[in-house]
């Protein structure tokens, strides 16, 4: 699983972010999920200015399947009409086909396994083998089949299909930052309105940190948008949140951020993996344990992700601007917060912390 948080900063912008986490069969855990992916080929975003993002939870191969199948039907598309695509709603039109397309066929090879027909035959009442009629008359078996086909069969061979959720993110010059849901069990897509979304295992958790996020902001900033820093690091904090507190939510952060007034393709997308989404989740931490105060948080978020800085160097910067770098050190590592209450820093051992990280 994954959990995918999606942040409207403004009418221009809008952040995604993606853990790495994943638990095969429910068993074995993985750090190397690849959750975000971009639907819009470079060249068709330069001339449409759509930009959008895919982020899915679930079944990785069930999202990469429609992932790739919407890839290639976007640029199909805006071969034969170019001018039939024109938003951020129209991408989400076509991964919607895709989506129930990739249901359908995986519930017919389950129904395959199961039984030999398919939807077709069982709509039709038979099915046929090397040109022999049968008939589809034992109605056990047509209730589960037919349970299967409207998602109301729900065990471990439907699992993988059913349990499938994605946000698509993205802006376009007519609606402007659009966010669409995606529910692979009933088949539909849904417009976002609440500003956020948020979908996976840890949603509630991060739901909770939005809530929290925009009860404290005035009914004209939430119209307005807020400034690009403090979203950030209040959509990275809503994935820490997730990750702390829900089973199956953690690794890296993989972080997308969307800029439609910039006039590049280059200049509209930041992605911020590996390192530097560590390096990113360090500095909201020490927000959090208030190790280090808002305005060098800000200040490092602005030089990390905005400005491209170096990760290493920015880590460093944070070390420096705590209160105590032993204890935010230790912190990070996974200490005990109580038992550090009374750790007293000497400039000696600040001295030799320093060293040791160079």
């Amino acid at each position: 699983m994954a959990i995918i948080n999606a942040l409207r900063f403004d009418d221009a912008s809008v952040g995604i972010i993606a853990d790495e986490e994943y638990w095969f069969l429910g068993r074995r855990k993985s750090y190397f999920q690849d959750s975000l992916q971009h639907l819009v080929t470079k060249e068709i975003s330069e001339k449409t200015g759509i930009v959008a993002v895919y982020g899915g939870t679930g079944t990785p191969a069930f999202h990469w399947d429609v992932i790739k199948r919407s890839q290639e039907k976007i640029v199909q598309e805006f071969n034969k009409h170019a001018e039939k695509i024109s938003t951020v709603y129209d991408i989400g039109r076509i991964v919607l086909g895709v989506l129930q397309d990739v249901k359908r066929e995986r519930i017919n090879q389950k129904l395959h396994f199961m039984y030999g027909f398919d939807t077709d035959d069982l709509n039709r009442g038979y099915f046929e083998v090397d040109g022999k009629r049968y008939d589809i008359k034992q109605k056990r078996i047509k209730d589960k089949a037919l349970a299967m086909v409207m998602g109301k069969e729900k065990n471990h061979l439907t699992k993988p299909i059913l349990s499938n959720k994605a946000v698509i993110a993205g802006y376009d010059a007519k609606d402007k930052i659009s966010m669409y849901y995606f529910n692979s069990e009933n088949s539909v897509m849904s417009f976002t309105s609440g500003g956020y979304e948020t979908i996976g295992p840890g949603k509630y958790a991060s739901g909770l940190s939005f809530a929290e996020f925009f009860l404290g902001m005035p009914l004209h900033t939430r119209r307005k948008g807020f400034d690009r820093i403090d979203g950030m690091i209040q959509l990275i904090n809503s994935a820490i949140m997730a990750a702390d507190y829900y089973n199956e939510v953690g690794g890296l952060f993989n972080i997308i951020f969307i800029d439609g007034e910039k006039k590049s393709y280059k200049e509209k997308v930041i992605e911020v993996f590996d390192n530097r989404g560590k390096v990113a989740s360090e500095v909201v931490r020490a927000l959090r344990w208030q190790m280090i105060n808002k305005q060098d948080a800000r200040a490092l978020i602005q030089q990390l992700i905005f400005k491209q800085g170096d990760w290493q160097s920015i880590e460093a910067m944070l070390y420096d601007k705590s209160s105590n770098s032993l204890k935010l050190d230790l912190l990070l590592r996974g200490y005990k917060e109580m038992e550090l209450d009374e750790l007293d820093e000497s400039p000696s051992t600040k001295k030799s912390k320093k060293g040791a990280r160079k």
